[in-house]
């Protein structure tokens, strides 16, 4: 079948960040009217999302999840976009502004990434003591695909060029991007349980493709520790450090925060416009009775559960 020109492609399987999903579709409503399609996992409830969602003029295809990961989905994404040239979105996004503008580069280079700026040592790492989410480990951890070369390059490009990318936000066009497309799919096959295999893989393997690395505005970490540009000239706001807790602060839709009091306002106004209120007690995070239940039963389990293990290891 052939497929049309232009659109935006977001994935979504379960329930646990469909409020996340709403926001963002909802967001991107408000700047954008053109194709828009929402990959499911053959979800029982897509019907009464759709009836939700119809004033919003979305388009709904199912897929078979099978053993896909959060990060082998990423090929899957692209491979049944019924798009020639697809933007790819993560469903944890809020739109500020179009991402009309990111088709063009995308056309004429074949593949479109967009720049992140972490610590490459961990959050709070540093070159003596790396520590968890360190972006030179996750480059190590998949040395074995790649030649000692192109990971020396690659090391380089993170602690002296400052270039780093997150998939959040992507876009591919066929037939230009279909070279990368390939080896990238290849390549996540042969990584498969490797944390962020397709983050990673994307960092190495840009070097080797012609591409347009997007500035961070266009998909700019909520968090102030991720992120160098301000949150009122982001055009796409990104939230994927939801629930991360680095010494107990919880970041990403905190109401603490800049970024999560523009998150929580946008849910207020989607609500008032959508009749979207049955999915709220899906949420694991505390903005709702529900949701604050979950969340702080999740987090003693999960104190129980080490305190658990911390016993039987000293005994």
């Amino acid at each position: 079948m052939k497929k049309l020109s232009k659109g935006c492609v977001f994935f979504n399987f379960g329930t646990k960040c469909i409020n996340n999903l709403l926001v963002a579709v909802y967001s991107l409503r408000l700047h954008y009217s053109g194709e828009v399609t929402v990959l499911l996992d053959n979800a029982p409830y897509r019907e009464k999302l759709e009836r939700d969602l119809a004033p919003l003029n979305l388009n709904f295809k199912t897929f078979h999840l099978g053993d896909n990961t959060y990060s082998s989905l990423r090929t899957l994404v692209f491979d049944q976009s019924p798009y020639a040239t697809t933007l790819a979105f993560d469903s944890d996004l809020l739109f500020q502004a179009s991402p009309e503008p990111l088709f063009a580069p995308t056309e004429q280079h074949g593949l479109l990434v967009t720049r992140f700026y972490p610590n490459p040592y961990g959050a709070y790492g540093r070159p003596e003591k790396q520590e968890f989410g360190s972006r030179l480990r996750r480059i190590e951890s998949i040395n074995h695909l790649f030649t000692p070369e192109e990971i020396e390059k690659a090391r380089k490009r993170l602690l002296l060029d400052r270039i780093d990318v997150n998939v959040g936000v992507m876009g591919l066009s066929q037939p230009k991007g279909l070279p990368f497309f390939e080896e990238y799919s290849r390549l996540i096959e042969k990584g498969r349980g490797i944390e962020l295999i397709d983050e990673s893989l994307a960092n190495l393997l840009i070097a080797r493709y012609p591409h347009y690395l997007a500035e961070e505005e266009w998909n700019c970490p909520a968090d102030n520790i991720f992120r160098k540009t301000a949150l009122s000239e982001a055009k796409i706001i990104h939230y994927f450090a939801d629930g991360y807790e680095p010494f107990g602060k919880r970041l990403g839709r905190n109401r603490a925060t800049e970024a999560g009091q523009i998150w929580f306002k946008t849910f207020k106004e989607m609500h008032q416009t959508l009749p979207v209120a049955y999915w709220q007690k899906f949420d694991t995070l505390p903005h709702s009775g529900v949701g604050r239940v979950k969340y702080f039963a999740k987090r003693f389990s999960g104190k129980v559960a080490r305190r658990l293990s911390s016993f039987k290891k000293a005994s």
